[in-house]
């Protein structure tokens, strides 16, 4: 870290052998060790710590040498425009090449500096989510809170989330980087050129139960605030969903569930469900940073997909137009509307989302 007193780089090498040793202890039980009480005995970042104490010995000793250049040589800044031109490869991959054809070890940081010096632009980036200590004992609490629901309990749970449709689907993978200088610079790819040049896009409420597919199209302009998500989203669709044997197998056991976007966690919007005349998961009880906790997602990924195809197969002047992904939006949705084999499925499957959970400590799993 460079703001700690007299740092050098034999500091810096030996504070790594100390970390990845602290670990090591860690890992063979001593429980009172973790990643804050590292830093502290190091007087560094828990950030650095967590960047160094994955790493091996040799790891830490590749790295050590007599000092970080200011700038890179240029054999290895020729690697790094050669990665640049092959377009998919990211700032670590690039490190590692750099480290196995000139036998030197540069960061993943100094290679992204070096690509924006010599004008590359990211395109496409999707951060893996970060689960925060606190995430995890969240999600661990919420999974271990449901793990006495069944198949039938589940089946009443009614899942929501808002998401936006673009003209051209954005990237859903993780960690998935684009890297060039300019649009003309990502050859025979219309799908990541459309991407920056027409970004119009459609904000969407869905929500779905057992029986049926509801939602709301966010209209032009309009803020999705919390007044909006009270006095249009809940007030006019969600609490007449609810309320409606039609929609849901039991009015009385139905259960609302969101993943707490901002909108949601007013005390305001808390409030009104509060008051409404069936179950939700408050702001309080709903972990963080769990879309593997949230059916809603699945259909959100389908709706995506499906609009994505239909949006490809328009052809003409007007086939980036927000008419025309409004129109392919539709017939989506009325497609999707009545799924209840689709919709039952993913509610029978929430017990074994939960379980998942339970079985990674609260962290990631494959949903």
């Amino acid at each position: 870290m460079a703001s700690l007193l007299g740092d050098n780089e034999i500091n810096r090498y030996t504070d790594r052998i100390r970390a990845v040793t602290f670990k090591e202890a860690r890992d063979a039980g001593a429980a009172f060790i973790t990643r804050k009480w590292i830093a502290q005995k190091l007087k560094r970042s828990e950030r650095w710590v967590s960047m160094n104490w994955n790493k091996t010995v040799d790891e830490c000793v590749t790295e050590f040498g007599e000092g970080r250049p200011l700038q890179m040589s240029q054999e290895s800044h020729a690697i790094v425009a050669d990665a640049g031109l092959r377009l998919k490869m990211s700032n670590r991959e690039v490190a590692k090449q750099i480290l196995q054809r000139r036998g030197k070890s540069v960061s993943y940081v100094t290679v992204h500096r070096d690509r924006q010096r010599q004008g590359f632009k990211a395109f496409r980036v999707i951060p893996k989510p970060l689960k925060t200590e606190r995430n995890l004992h969240d999600r661990l609490w919420f999974a271990q809170f449901l793990s006495n629901w069944d198949e039938a309990d589940c089946l009443h749970i009614v899942p929501s989330d808002e998401f936006f449709i673009y003209v051209i689907r954005k990237a859903n993978t993780q960690n998935d980087r684009i890297w060039a200088r300019s649009l003309e610079d990502i050859p025979d790819d219309e799908h990541y050129r459309q991407i920056v040049k027409c970004p119009d896009c459609i904000g969407l409420f869905a929500m779905f139960s057992a029986k049926r597919l509801m939602w709301v199209i966010k209209e032009q302009g309009v803020s999705w605030d919390g007044e909006y998500f009270r006095e249009t989203v809940l007030k006019e669709h969600v609490l007449p969903f609810m309320a409606d044997p039609i929609n849901v197998l039991d009015t009385e056991e139905a259960c609302f569930l969101h993943d707490n976007a901002p909108c949601f966690k007013s005390r305001a919007t808390q409030d009104m469900l509060f008051n409404a005349p069936f179950d939700f998961f408050a702001s309080n009880q709903w972990p963080g940073n769990s879309p593997d906790l949230n059916p809603a997602e699945h259909i959100g990924a389908l709706i995506k997909e499906k609009v994505e195809t239909r949006m490809l197969q328009e052809r003409g002047p007007g086939r980036y137009a927000r008419a025309t992904l409004m129109a392919n939006l539709l017939t989506v949705l009325h497609e999707l509307e009545f799924e209840s084999d689709l919709f039952e499925r993913l509610l029978i499957g929430y017990p074994k989302r939960l379980r998942a959970v339970i079985d990674a400590n609260g962290g990631h799993t494959k949903y």
